[in-house]
């Protein structure tokens, strides 16, 4: 990052922390870029004006800057940029995905991205400010332990506006070599170390939810077998989707490092009459420590690939993947003399990726009374850009905790019609397949909805013409056996991992 980006970012992060973040025009809330609409702001200090400028680009996520394959550092800045965007705090009063006239570092309530839609409203699609569903994703809440309380259409708004996220997944995903059309499969929970499940989400921004709702945007084309979502380029902000992972916060923990919420967190139980799986979903403090986040921008379009239904669909997208210091060290270059090495959230240092695979879980499953860590290590190394960039981010953000706690690990697009690089994984998202890449598994049948997995599922356009009505993964030997357990094949669908009741 050179001496451009520093004065770009640090006097927005000065003003941001000062709560003086007016735009040079506005005397009262307007629609911004990338659907944060700014609120109603106060006064301010004209001294702070002359410190700050009139302008603050990264208050919204940023757009291209230049109608060209961008070079590996601008896309970087891009990219780190968009991340410090969406994680300013949200006004919930004012709509989804609006960001509050308050400091960056105020951890009250949710940051803009924890208002953007989780992938189940997809389903049944509202109206985007509203938080009503048909079927909401609960059965029950339980607020205190023992006290259920039934959930219903006309409820849930007041639950889902109070803790703004539910995290529904468990179950992580993995490579299938063996299928070209659906290349993906179920994988098996994360258990950190205290013996906890990691949790997953996924969130669309508004330009992809209002363009897979009603076909709405610039850019934006919804046929039957054939979505293509709008892209950023210089003159607007495109399509972000995004999958954040948790783990549980413990007094053990030292959570001031952490980004972390009190958030509905579901789990499944039988409850009589009927004895069958209920969702019954618990607020609990957790804590962020990863996050994949895609950007579909315009000019990393592959020149003459433009038949969307065919294996030369243009890859428009960004992938890029931020995770927690704490979270498991760079597996060593020879295991064999991996003798020490830093503990992590995930235990002891590990010297080969992880320490084994549980079974997926399914809603009727018996969770195991005390579940086994795994043990990792992180497989993707970041390169030479990534690493000056992290460096002069993190100091900059490390006056504005937790986020200087994050860091870049990097990011995957296409360059002159190939990727920039051969891996890419993020540990705590993808632990069990650290040796792919989200291109290599964002294919297939994915083209049919822009590269988008969850919403190939959600829209069944996955499964159109294979013969498989669910997704059922075959795991392969060794799968599900602790170090010193036993495994056994085994097959289960998956309605934990893409939201299906």
């Amino acid at each position: 990052m050179n001496n451009r980006i520093v004065a770009r970012i640090l006097p927005y992060l000065v003003a941001g922390a000062l709560g003086c973040y007016k735009p040079e025009t506005a005397s009262a809330p307007t629609e911004a870029a990338g659907s944060q609409r700014a609120s109603p702001v106060r006064d301010e200090d004209p001294s702070q004006v002359a410190v700050s400028g009139s302008s603050f680009p990264l208050l919204e996520v940023p757009k291209p800057t230049v109608d060209t394959n961008p070079d590996p550092l601008a896309l970087t800045e891009l990219l780190w940029g968009t991340f410090v965007a969406i994680n300013w705090p949200a006004d919930t009063n004012a709509g989804r995905g609006v960001r509050a006239d308050r400091p960056y570092t105020e951890m009250v309530g949710p940051r803009v991205w924890e208002t953007w839609k989780q992938e189940w409203e997809i389903e049944e699609p509202t109206d985007w400010n509203s938080y009503a569903v048909e079927k909401p994703r609960c059965d029950y809440v339980e607020e205190e332990p023992g006290n259920l309380t039934p959930v219903t259409a006309k409820n849930w708004p007041v639950f889902y506006r109070k803790f703004s996220t539910v995290l529904n997944m468990i179950n992580t995903t993995s490579i299938d070599n063996d299928r070209k059309d659906i290349p993906t499969k179920v994988a098996g929970p994360l258990i950190d170390k205290n013996g906890e499940y990691v949790r997953y989400e996924i969130r669309y921004n508004r330009e992809l939810y209002d363009c897979v709702r009603s076909g709405a945007g610039e850019g934006c084309s919804n046929k039957p077998m054939q979505l293509t979502l709008p892209a950023a380029n210089i003159e607007r902000i495109g399509a972000i989707t995004l999958k954040a992972a948790w783990r549980k916060m413990l007094p053990s923990d030292k959570d001031s490092t952490y980004y972390t919420r009190r958030i509905l967190v579901q789990d499944f139980k039988r409850l009589p009459p009927e004895n069958k799986p209920k969702s019954v979903c618990r607020p609990e403090t957790m804590g962020l420590i990863g996050m994949h986040v895609v950007y579909k921008h315009e000019y990393l379009k592959t020149p003459g690939k433009t038949d969307r239904g065919s294996d030369n669909a243009p890859n428009a997208w960004a992938w890029f993947t931020v995770e927690h210091k704490d979270n498991p060290p760079l597996c060593p270059e020879n295991p064999e003399n991996n003798a020490t090495g830093r503990p992590s959230s995930f235990g002891l240092p590990w010297d080969r990726s992880f320490s084994y695979s549980p079974e997926p879980r399914t809603p009727g499953d018996k969770p195991p009374a005390k579940p086994q860590p795994v043990w990792l290590c992180r497989k993707t190394a970041s390169d030479d850009v990534t690493d000056g960039e992290n460096r002069k981010f993190r100091k900059l953000l490390s006056a504005y905790p937790p986020w200087g706690n994050y860091e870049f690990v990097t990011g995957q697009w296409l360059s002159s019609g190939s990727p920039n690089i051969d891996k890419m994984a993020n540990s705590t998202i993808e632990p069990y397949a650290q040796r792919e890449s989200c291109m290599g598994c964002h294919t297939g049948n994915a083209q049919k909805t822009d590269f988008v997995w969850s919403l190939c599922m959600q829209r069944d356009d996955c499964f159109r013409g294979t013969g498989q009505p669910e997704l059922i993964s075959p795991a392969p030997p060794g799968v599900g056996a602790p170090p010193d357990g036993r495994s056994g094949d085994h097959a289960t669908r998956d309605p934990w991992h893409y939201g299906k009741k």
